[in-house]
């Protein structure tokens, strides 16, 4: 049988193999040592980040520049009551007409949270309050005799449980003489100072509306 024999390698394939190898070790090192901050935003193709391969928290507010997160960015319900911090949100950062009725649950506004004299005639709707939408009403009366040549006072107070919206006052005659000088609330009571020129005694009715509240 014929017995082939092995030719040494030759210098220069030796050589090529050894190139061969420094080629790739030099690649590998470039992969994965790479200097800091060496990879910029030119360096990173077009979506080659994705919220995969952002780490959980890593992105704060710091991070986001002013008006980069717009309403188009925002997944439908995924900023809920507990993503907001307690003042976070003022009436300066909601756009006139961005809250209506439908972005408001059932109860969700009480007095609580309605400053004192936000809400007037402006703000409401025309025909938005109703009877079925107010306690009842009560007037309250009661009665003083005012002898002549001389003012008196008279109150008529709501009851417990009720408030005083409103006052009326009624003369048991009519004469030019007789004049109301005074009328104003007093806790709540309806108060009514009248004056009486008649040359007689008369009587003065004074009337509290008032208003049953819940």
């Amino acid at each position: 049988m014929h017995k082939r024999r092995l030719r040494a390698p030759s210098p220069a394939l030796v050589i090529a193999v050894i190139a061969l190898f420094v080629a790739l070790g030099g690649t590998t090192y470039a992969a994965t040592s790479l200097p800091k901050n060496s990879v910029g935003s030119k360096q990173l193709k077009k979506n080659a980040v994705t919220s995969k391969k952002i780490k959980n928290g890593s992105v704060t507010s710091g991070k986001i520049a002013g008006g980069a997160v717009t309403g188009s960015k925002i997944g439908a319900g995924a900023v809920g009551g507990s993503n907001i911090a307690s003042g976070a949100v003022g009436t300066g950062n909601i756009a006139a007409d961005a809250v209506t009725t439908g972005q408001i649950a059932d109860n969700a506004v009480t007095s609580g949270q309605i400053a004192a004299g936000a809400v007037g005639n402006d703000q409401l709707g025309n025909g938005s309050v109703s009877a079925a939408k107010l306690g009842s009403f009560t007037v309250r009366s009661v009665t003083g005799d005012i002898a002549n040549g001389s003012s008196g006072l008279v109150l008529s107070a709501c009851n417990a449980g009720e408030r005083l919206i409103g006052i009326g006052y009624l003369w048991s005659t009519q004469n030019v003489t007789l004049h109301v000088q005074d009328e104003f609330y007093f806790l709540q009571s309806a108060a009514v100072r009248g004056w009486n020129g008649s040359g007689a005694t008369v009587t003065l009715t004074v009337q509290a509306v008032c208003l049953a509240t819940p």
